[in-house]
């Protein structure tokens, strides 16, 4: 008989990988001095953690989880957008805009290797994964996003871009059936065989970006 028993939840992306950096590029074309329509592409990785959760409780024991990332979290994006201006029409030095747009996110798949450590069991390390198991499969999404920001123009066509944004796209596809080994000879005690991360929902982030555009 085959019994599920909930270990705990799956935690933010902030326990398993650090804050992600993102680097990237646009091309435009104003189709009037406040309107803009642009392609983007951008490349993005978070760096990985150690992630531990101790003492979770199983029937008759508990046990500790100790999840090590092999590579951080990476992706690439492309979206096509739109994006209209306040005070361009004024030949102004500064103009305010807002924009939005929509694209595709290709992550690239995110290996880790994990180790169960149970209380009552003779051997040492009793349950661990014997190499690196896919964590998150590569997969691609649809992916929209919103944004405002400030261009301040230097003069001669280049300028200075703040722009702060909220892009939301599905969740990444996650592994979930992953078979680990029981070594334990303890018995009788009910052990974990497998892993069920399950589906993971929308992610949103917010990214922050400066940069600087030339018009030609």
């Amino acid at each position: 008989d085959s019994t599920i028993v909930s270990l705990f939840e799956l935690p933010k992306f902030s326990r398993f990988f650090k804050t992600p950096w993102i680097i990237g590029g646009q091309i435009g074309y104003a189709v009037t001095d406040c309107m803009e329509f642009y392609l983007e592409a951008n490349y993005r990785k978070a760096n990985h953690k150690k992630f531990v959760i101790s003492d979770v409780a199983i029937p008759n024991d508990s046990v500790t989880v100790t999840f090590m990332f092999d590579d951080g979290y990476r992706a690439v994006d492309a979206y096509v957008g739109a994006r209209y201006y306040w005070g361009r029409c004024w030949c102004d030095k500064l103009a305010w805009f807002l924009g939005g747009k929509f694209g595709l996110v290709h992550r690239q798949e995110v290996d880790f290797d994990f180790s169960l450590a149970q209380e009552n069991c003779i051997v040492g390390t009793p349950l661990e994964s014997r190499n690196s198991v896919p964590f998150f499969y590569r997969n691609t999404s649809p992916s929209v996003g919103v944004n405002f920001g400030l261009d301040w123009c230097w003069g001669c066509g280049w300028s200075f871009m703040f722009m702060a944004e909220a892009v939301a796209t599905c969740g990444p596809k996650s592994n979930d059936n992953i078979v680990i080994a029981n070594n334990c000879s303890q018995l009788p005690l009910l052990n974990p065989s497998n892993i069920i991360i399950g589906h993971i929902g929308t992610e949103i982030f917010f990214p922050i970006t400066f940069g600087v555009k030339y018009s030609f």
